[in-house]
């Protein structure tokens, strides 16, 4: 009988080491839930519960915002003028445009080989500073022509 009693005793201890979580179980379950697979019983203990519910919760919380971020982002139209470059300028008429009077783009406009960007730069508008070129832009039907760095530091 005191045989019998180990041996029951010791069923009992595997039953408890097999409902424990341990970083092992922890890890196989987690990997689970992630994949959307079952089959492995769920821990029986309130803070194995809590893991994997807070495992759960982060995957929906994730998951929810990149499908978020994906629909925004194939849904979202080239918000913003149908420019692409700045020889489009010249065939358009809903758009003036302008440099910084002897600024570095106005003399590569003017001096360009390109007959379209010289165009471009005799019927540009000069503006006195960077920021009165901005001032117009905000007004609207203005194209103001600068070094990207600049201009993207100052629009966002």
């Amino acid at each position: 009988t005191d045989d019998s009693a180990k041996c029951l005793a010791t069923e009992a201890q595997k039953e408890i080491n097999a409902d424990s979580i341990s970083l092992i179980n922890a890890v196989w379950v987690i990997g689970g839930s992630l994949l959307g697979q079952g089959g492995e019983p769920l821990p029986r203990s309130p803070s194995g519960r809590m893991i994997v519910m807070t495992w759960w919760f982060f995957v929906l919380l994730i998951t929810s915002m990149y499908g978020a971020n994906l629909t925004a982002f194939m849904t979202l139209d080239n918000l913003g003028v149908p420019i692409s470059k700045p020889s489009e300028l010249l065939t358009q008429t809903d758009y003036k445009w302008g440099v910084r009077h002897e600024s570095v783009f106005a003399v590569l406009l003017e001096n360009n080989i390109d007959t379209n960007y010289q165009k471009l730069g005799s019927q540009s508008e000069f503006v006195s500073s960077f920021d009165s070129g901005m001032e117009m832009v905000d007004k609207g039907g203005f194209a103001f022509i600068d070094d990207t760095l600049i201009l993207e530091y100052h629009l966002f």
